[in-house]
């Protein structure tokens, strides 16, 4: 017979990323974030409150945001020069204050 034992591990290490924070219109139905540096894309995806990203991007304002409406009502809008801030991820639950939408 085996005794299994098991360790708890205390998280204490900051884990920083970038965290985007999105305020979009109800009537948008998609979100395209690019790296207005090179062009690349970043996200294509539904629109979301909070975006995760690599901590790189809270260091320089380098990310432009576009919304989209595909009911061709309304033409697309753009944010540039948007900057993510930087948060620990390790204390989530703290930094977002319960209202995480991953």
């Amino acid at each position: 017979m085996q005794l299994i034992q098991l360790k708890t591990f205390e998280r204490t290490a900051a884990l920083d990323v970038g965290l985007l924070r999105v305020d979009y219109d109800a009537s948008a139905t998609r979100m395209l974030l690019l790296n207005r540096n090179t062009g690349e894309q970043i996200l294509h995806a539904r629109p979301r409150t909070n975006v995760f990203l690599p901590s790189h991007y809270a260091a320089d304002h380098n990310i432009a945001v576009v919304i989209f409406d595909d009911t061709e009502t309304y033409n697309a809008a753009i944010v540039d020069y948007v900057q993510a801030e930087i948060v620990n991820l390790v204390a989530l639950p703290e930094t977002l204050n319960g209202t995480a939408q991953i």
